[in-house]
């Protein structure tokens, strides 16, 4: 979510499977040591060592954020970081099977619209961009891979 892909990709299930169990997640060039670390801890491969909820909390990280005053974060949409390419330039068309999956599972189509035109952090925008992404082979430029 924090950068609109997936931290374990592969070309199969099976390897994405092999991937998920071993560790081994890739993450984009650019995210800082601060957030590799957080997502390091999340996705910790053993349950008893994997960070908890009151520390990830805690994280330098979220700090900026956990001292914000609630108003300050409460109900505001949340865009991509300048540094992020868009994730739907304005051009390039919504992709309507995409669309239509995810209305057959609930969601407002106008809703996903407007939120990956926007570029939006949101549910909608997350859903589609992950169900489009599903099927398109991993990127192999400006990724790094890790090892939990």
């Amino acid at each position: 979510m924090l950068t609109g892909t997936l931290p374990f990709q592969a070309m199969s299930a099976s390897e994405l499977k092999r991937r998920v169990m071993s560790g081994r997640l890739t993450l984009p060039d650019g995210l800082s040591a601060e957030v590799r670390d957080l997502i390091r801890q999340m996705l910790t491969l053993s349950p008893e060592q994997r960070i908890d909820i009151p520390s990830i909390r805690r994280h330098p990280w979220l700090l900026p954020v956990a001292a914000a005053p609630p108003h300050a974060t409460a109900a505001r949409p949340v865009r991509a970081p300048s540094n992020l390419e868009a994730l739907q330039p304005e051009d390039e068309p919504i992709d309507p099977e995409t669309l239509r999956k995810l209305a057959a599972l609930g969601l407002n189509s106008d809703a996903v619209v407007d939120s990956v035109r926007t570029q939006a952090f949101n549910h909608e925008a997350a859903c589609y961009q992950m169900l489009r992404n599903a099927t398109m082979p991993p990127p192999a430029a400006g990724l790094l891979t890790e090892t939990l």
